[in-house]
């Protein structure tokens, strides 16, 4: 049987970062949009989302090469990640209403996130959210071999947080995410409260195995409590 928090919730709560935490996707997804098409591959907004969000950094190069034929350098990437890190700095916000979520939250909570540890540090400290998450609380895709849609990550955060993968919920806004928590057999909900997320989105995070789908972190608090 699956163990579970107070009030019949999970054990512990894992929170994606970008699009679920703070409203980073769609910064992000600008700036990349712009790069690539310097580059010659053209992308709308909502094309680019469907194909990489989710993805770490690494994921999106070979999936860029394998879609598109293009193998960017690496001075394009770091180029890439320090205009993106830019922007962040400048413009990011937490998404409404999810501070007072993970403050309502009675079980140990963590971040696990294909950004980079440097990114997710800065977007926590830049959101104003850095104080909910403990360093030792923070996981990112360079920490295991294989990023979502693998379970890895997932799996590596419930070791760390000392709970059973099962014992886990997690809060997803990416198909790829909702794919690696039920691949690590994990209940996951769907989020669809960041600025990203079109009317098409609830239907790709449940075809992707989302249990439930919250549309706003109003919605998220009240399933995350029951």
């Amino acid at each position: 049987m699956t163990s579970r928090g107070r009030a019949g919730g999970p054990s512990a709560v894992i929170f994606d970062m970008d699009g679920v935490l703070v409203d980073s996707e769609v910064i992000a997804i600008e700036v990349e949009v712009a790069a690539l098409a310097a580059v010659g591959v053209s992308l709308t907004p909502a094309e680019l989302a469907a194909r990489y969000v989710g993805t770490s950094a690494v994921a999106m190069r070979g999936m860029v090469v394998e879609e598109f034929g293009v193998d960017l350098d690496d001075a394009f990437w770091a180029r890439l990640e320090a205009d993106s890190h830019a922007a962040l700095a400048e413009r990011l916000v937490a998404v409404p209403g999810m501070r007072a979520v993970v403050e309502g939250l009675a079980v140990p909570c963590a971040v696990a996130s294909s950004s980079s540890h440097a990114r997710i540090a800065l977007s926590l400290r830049t959101a104003g959210l850095a104080d909910l998450f403990e360093v030792g609380a923070r996981f990112s895709a360079e920490d295991v071999e294989r990023g979502k849609p693998a379970p890895d990550l997932f799996l590596h955060a419930a070791a760390a947080l000392g709970v059973e993968a099962p014992a886990c919920g997690v809060v997803e806004d990416s198909p790829f995410g909702v794919q690696a928590a039920r691949a690590a057999g994990m209940d996951v909900i769907g989020f669809t409260g960041g600025g990203h997320a079109d009317e098409a989105w609830a239907a790709r995070l449940g075809a992707a195995g989302a249990a439930v789908v919250a549309a706003d972190a109003a919605s998220l608090g009240a399933m995350l409590a029951g």
